[in-house]
């Protein structure tokens, strides 16, 4: 586990993939209530990687539509536990399903940097 209170810049020395994320899907994470990721297969995601789940400000629906790229500062770092690798159960060979765990309590945080 990840010693509590590091600062974003700490953080990124640890995580295997730092990842932008809408925020309604955000804040289920953050909250107990979502503890799966489904991501593109874009950077050879493996079990046991530390990802940082960073919030945006808008969803990428609403970023293809021309909004920025702007993160709230919020951030939670989780464990990938399982990785389920395409193509199998319908999931394209691109794309991948893991089970994530949030790393502690201590581990949720927001930052300006």
């Amino acid at each position: 586990m990840l010693r509590k209170n590091l600062t974003l810049k700490e953080l990124r020395k640890y995580c295997a993939h730092e990842l932008k994320t809408d925020p309604d899907v955000f804040y289920d994470v953050r909250d107990g209530h979502k503890r799966f990721e489904l991501r593109l297969n874009d950077r050879d995601f493996k079990q046991w990687d530390i990802l940082l789940l960073r919030c945006t400000k808008y969803s990428g629906g609403e970023m293809i539509a021309g909004k920025t790229l702007e993160y709230t500062g919020e951030w939670v770092v989780a464990c990938a536990t399982y990785v389920l690798h395409g193509p199998v159960y319908g999931l394209d060979d691109e794309w991948v399903i893991m089970s994530i765990s949030v790393e502690g309590d201590g581990n949720c945080g927001k930052s300006t940097d």
